[in-house]
């Protein structure tokens, strides 16, 4: 039973260890990810895949910066020329990840490149970097030999693919993809609603149900409004025909106005309070007309009998 715990125990633990996000004070527990293993799926089910472009791979050595031993994976990526690039395809939107870099000597300047959002850098050791370009990128500034660090990369947006790029100055530096890469946070639906009709064709004065499905989060106190088009389908100027008291989907009884015209281009939509939310409309035509003149008859009624 023990034995059991432990393993129990040990294998929490190294989840948990792979779901978080790298610093410098947790970056020894992370696995380095050497170029062989690509595509690498992480604890979170996110693979991610590598390209590179002028990239030779470079037996690791271990360097050292601030007081912390940085050791990467063995062979690792040898980055050592403006035209060479490491492209990292992401599954999923990733907010955070983080590269160990080592044998790097000043001037050596890193970028990090996201097809969405901005990066911003952190955790590096601070003793020989320095961060440029506003955040976006890091500058070797050790003097008399070689360093190494962590590069921590931030982008609240979210991005699939980062291209990781350098200067091409000074000898080069190893990298390593540490497998303790996040995805995002999911980003709310956007509040939607959308609607259909059973029936296309009403007479003024008749009954309509309106089917509507709200994406997203609606309020206590909200309420949705079915409104009506004019004959030609257009809304500046909408006829509410029906509301209900809800948050989420459902249907609306509705009636067709009296003073309705005759028309073949009608549409519906609906529209919520709380939030205020314009829906789309029904998608389709919807005819309404008058109801037919009764005509008196004067005639008296004619019976027929039979012989």
């Amino acid at each position: 039973m023990k034995k059991n715990y432990l393993l129990f125990l040990l294998f929490t633990t190294f989840s948990v260890r792979l779901l978080a996000q790298c610093d410098l004070g947790n970056y020894m527990a992370a696995f380095r990810i050497p170029p062989a293993s690509y595509p690498y799926t992480n604890a979170a089910n996110i693979t991610v895949n590598a390209a590179v472009v002028n990239i030779t791979n470079l037996a690791n050595f271990t360097y050292g910066c601030g007081g912390n031993t940085f050791n990467g994976s063995s062979p690792a990526w040898w980055i050592n020329a403006a035209n060479a690039s490491i492209t990292l395809t992401f599954s999923q939107p990733v907010c955070n990840f983080t590269v160990l870099v080592n044998g790097t000597n000043t001037t050596e300047e890193f970028y990090f490149t996201p097809n969405n959002g901005t990066v911003q850098l952190q955790n590096f050791c601070p003793n020989d970097y320095v961060l440029t370009g506003g955040g976006a990128s890091l500058l070797c500034t050790v003097v008399g030999g070689a360093s190494g660090t962590i590069i921590s990369v931030d982008n609240p947006a979210g991005a699939t693919q980062y291209v990781l790029t350098h200067n091409g100055l000074a000898a080069g530096s190893r990298v390593t993809l540490l497998d303790c890469y996040v995805g995002c946070n999911p980003v709310p639906p956007a509040n939607q609603i959308d609607c259909t009709l059973p029936v296309l064709s009403y007479c003024v004065g008749e009954n309509a149900i309106v089917n509507y499905v709200a994406t997203g989060t609606f309020n206590a106190g909200n309420i949705f409004t079915a409104e009506l088009s004019d004959p030609f389908g257009n809304f500046a100027a909408p006829t509410p025909i029906g509301s209900v008291a809800a948050v989420g989907s459902g249907s609306i009884l509705c009636v067709i106005p009296p003073g309705a015209l005759n028309g073949t281009g009608y549409r519906v939509r609906v529209v919520s309070t709380n939030p205020a939310v314009i829906g789309s409309n029904n998608g389709t035509n919807i005819s309404i007309h008058q109801l037919p003149s009764v005509v008196a008859n004067a005639n008296p009624c004619v019976r027929l009998y039979r012989r």
